[in-house]
């Protein structure tokens, strides 16, 4: 699950406000103005210029365009389409409640991998499978006892043997 960045308030008008196509490499803007972009090689990003004259006769050239006498231009990520799909994930009803427990499973993750769950040491598929296990079970162990530590000075009086 990936968050799509959000944008602070500017003044001017971002880009989620544009439409962008990507299989008719278009780019449409709120007041209905169009400008295309060539196809981009992977890994590489392009941009859909509007023109000078175009932003000029728009009534929303205040609110869109920073440098007076330019366009406006529309950087396009080479993961455009993933972009897109995450902000239309965001806005979806209970994302905040499945988003608020990412930190929980990334901390689990970084814990494990601190532990050797990253990398193996070994060659082979039986040894890394091996190792992964260990890792797990280091990692459970050291929950347990921390949680254990904690239930014994909940339940075990200060003073008596465990």
């Amino acid at each position: 699950m990936t968050k799509a960045a959000a944008r602070g308030d500017t003044g001017y008008l971002d880009k989620s406000e544009f439409q962008v196509d990507l299989d008719a490499c278009a780019v449409t803007c709120p007041a209905g103005k169009v400008a295309r972009f060539p196809r981009f090689r992977p890994g590489h990003s392009t941009e859909a210029v509007f023109a000078a004259a175009t932003c000029a006769a728009c009534p929303l050239l205040s609110r869109c365009v920073k440098k007076p006498g330019k366009g406006r231009t529309i950087n396009i990520h080479p993961h455009e389409d993933q972009l897109q799909a995450a902000r239309q994930r965001r806005s979806q009803p209970g994302f905040d409640e499945l988003f608020r427990q990412r930190p929980t499973v990334e901390r689990k993750q970084a814990h494990w991998n601190r532990r050797g769950g990253a990398r193996s040491r070994y060659f082979g598929q039986e040894k890394t499978r091996l190792q992964a296990f260990w890792s797990a079970a280091v990692v459970n162990l050291e929950r347990l006892m921390v949680l254990g530590g904690a239930l014994n000075a909940l339940t075990i009086p200060q003073g008596q043997p465990a």
